[in-house]
């Protein structure tokens, strides 16, 4: 056994060579290429709407970048010729630790299925299948516009596009990736491209029962996974194609990992671990700084002020570490794009800090809304109180106060540092610790009846769960709320829409429509293979030349932002040469198509 590990360690030895070795050629390839060859090939694959970046400075910049990188290449050539013994010595170390963390695991897991109560596992059992059937049952619901423009602008088109375009921060990379992997290998289909979220969703559930048991006590977990397993963000997220739940996953296992390194802080697979996990989050999507942030405060709190400057020292190492291996994962965006890319995003605005301040409150009160999707009034009164319980208990007590103090720096810097206002769903990670609050709140009164009553606790718990978790599903079904809750983001009936059109559709025909009706619209277009010349997108100032190419128009449209008006259209107003719009389809939500034809 020894010697095929002694053979296993040196292959790892010759490959961590000839990794660097092809880096190195290819950083010194970027050092040596001129400004005009880099260009060009640069050009081959600009985005739709290519960024002017690449000048005569950038490429000073992006030079002296690799000469760095480089030099650090062959510090680390040298350091591997030099320090060879000891380099076999770190794989062996890491080779037993995996060794003895898989093991531990599988003892773990062994212990909890023989010693743990019956009843306590058959819950667990049906709340996490009861999760699955929910996730599958949404599976093939109609595409929302995000997750349909990441498909045909990212996903089905080719490699190149899905690692390196980034002409609108819609291309959550890892997530492209792995979408793309499922759709080459299991072809088109709703839930062919939404199988990575669907996983990890499944996977979510599994982590928060994890942190709420590692963090506070089984009752506490059993409780908060009956609340949240079918939570309507959490259901919605898994079956939405974008990168918020691998985030919410990453960012989950991070405080796992983290857990574990608090007791042994010189664990280098833990230590591996966190650097990978919070890399691949920040290449899913560079959101992903704010849970990494929150992760990092509890880090530092978890210390105590005594360690407070070791532990800061070895969060700089690791935001050393976890930034160079994301800038290396974002090359090829880098070099397409430019770094303005990743760290602007159109949509969202830098505001003053007395405009944030002035916001908070109705922001609050809208990010509350999306925590508590689809319960009344009346049972977010309720929640506030539980919240309010749990937040006390949080604050209390030295167990887990430090988490809560995360939460409130992390916001603080976002708000006060950043001056922006992220979407709710760029805080989906927030929503198992959110409900955590909640979920001891619960626990604390069922305690507090325990010892009134003399009820056993767990029986309490127990009890409780079973009934949350079907209230909460019953909510998820009868609402239809994972529809709802996206309606401005979706068209449920674009597939229908689109088939009745391709009926009558003839070569001369357009199809006009803009956000968000375009994405889903776009999607079943490419899904039913019509060329994207039958398709044109409207938006405000965009000159319209091209439709008076055209002998038909099919103008969709929708009350609100997608209206007949909002086209340049009035019923008795139509462009030169045409004739006025007419109404061919009605359809539900107030969609309507209506058709203007070239009048000879």
């Amino acid at each position: 056994m020894n010697f095929f590990k002694t053979i296993m360690n040196k292959k790892i030895y010759f490959l961590s060579v000839f990794f660097l070795l092809c880096t190195l050629a290819i950083n010194i390839w970027f050092i040596f290429i001129s400004f005009e060859t880099l260009k060009s090939y640069i050009d081959l694959f600009r985005p739709e709407k290519p960024y002017q970046f690449f000048t005569n400075e950038y490429h000073f910049y992006f030079r002296v970048f690799s000469i760095l990188v480089g030099l650090i290449l062959v510090f680390l050539m040298i350091l591997l010729q030099t320090k060879t013994n000891q380099y076999l010595n770190i794989i062996k170390i890491l080779s037993s630790e995996i060794s003895l963390l898989i093991s531990k695991s599988k003892a773990k897991a062994h212990l909890f299925l023989q010693s743990e109560n019956k009843s306590y596992l058959y819950i667990i059992i049906f709340v996490f299948l009861g999760g699955i059937i929910f996730r599958l049952i949404y599976l093939e619901r109609p595409v929302f516009h995000d997750e349909a423009k990441t498909f045909y602008a990212f996903v089905s088109k080719s490699w190149v596009d899905t690692v390196s375009n980034y002409y609108v921060p819609n291309n959550h990379v890892f997530h492209s990736i792995l979408s793309r992997i499922c759709f080459l290998l299991l072809g088109t289909g709703e839930w062919v491209f939404r199988l990575p979220v669907f996983i990890s969703g499944c996977l979510a559930l599994i982590l928060c029962y994890l942190y709420a048991r590692s963090f506070f006590n089984k009752n506490v977990a059993i409780i908060l996974l009956a609340l949240i397993t079918n939570g309507i963000p959490l259901v919605s997220y898994s079956v939405n194609a974008r990168g918020y739940m691998l985030i919410t996953c990453c960012f989950l296992s991070l405080l796992l990992i983290v857990k574990e390194l608090n007791k042994n802080s010189t664990n280098i697979v833990l230590c591996v671990a966190f650097i990978v996990v919070s890399s691949v989050g920040l290449w899913t999507a560079p959101v992903m700084a704010i849970p990494l942030l929150f992760v990092f405060y509890w880090f530092l709190l978890e210390g105590g002020l005594a360690n407070i400057f070791v532990r800061a020292k070895k969060s700089f190492v690791a935001l050393l570490l976890i930034g160079s291996l994301t800038v290396i994962l974002y090359i090829p965006v880098i070099l397409r794009c430019g770094i303005g890319a990743l760290t602007s995003n159109p949509y969202v605005k830098e505001q003053t800090l007395s405009t944030v301040l002035r916001s908070l409150f109705l922001y609050f009160s809208q990010y509350w809304d999306f925590l508590t999707t689809g319960y009344t009034s009346s049972m977010s009164y309720v929640f506030i109180l539980l919240f309010f319980i749990g937040a006390l208990y949080h604050v209390f007590n030295s167990n887990s106060k430090n988490l809560f103090l995360a939460l409130i720096l992390s916001f603080g810097s976002v708000f006060f540092i950043l001056k922006r206002l992220p979407f709710d769903r760029t805080l989906l990670f927030v929503y198992p610790v959110f409900w955590t609050f909640i979920a001891t709140g619960i626990y604390y009164i069922l305690r507090f009846v325990s010892n009134k009553t003399g009820q056993n606790i767990k029986t309490l718990s127990l009890t409780f769960s079973f009934v949350a978790f079907c209230y909460t599903s019953f909510i998820c079904l009868k609402k239809n709320a994972i529809i709802d809750t996206h309606r401005n983001q979706t068209c449920v009936e674009a597939e229908k829409i689109v088939s009745d059109i391709q009926k009558n559709l003839k070569i001369g025909n357009t199809i006009e429509t803009s956000t968000p009706l375009a994405g889903p619209i776009r999607y079943y277009l490419l899904k039913n293979n019509l060329s994207e010349e039958f398709f044109y997108w409207h938006s405000n100032g965009k000159d319209k030349s091209h439709l008076l190419q055209s002998d038909k128009v099919y103008i969709i449209t929708r009350d609100g932002r997608n209206s007949l008006s909002s086209y340049g259209y009035t019923k008795s107003f139509s462009l030169a040469g045409f004739s006025k719009p007419k109404l061919w389809k009605q359809y539900q939500n107030t969609v309507e198509v209506y058709i203007i034809e070239k009048v000879l």
